[in-house]
């Protein structure tokens, strides 16, 4: 798995949060409008 440290939360991309969540066991059923929103409202900060 490759990571990345990223400013801002407009770098991140949608599909990439999704697809990790989907490899656990507490959010793997999550819809992908819950996760947008989430981020949507998330403050991202170094």
């Amino acid at each position: 798995m490759e990571y990345r440290i990223v400013e801002g939360k407009e770098t991140i991309k949608v599909e990439d949060v999704v697809r990790l969540l989907k490899m656990t066991y507490w959010a793997d059923s999550r819809p992908v409008e819950k996760i947008d929103k989430s981020m949507e409202n998330s403050k991202c900060e170094l």
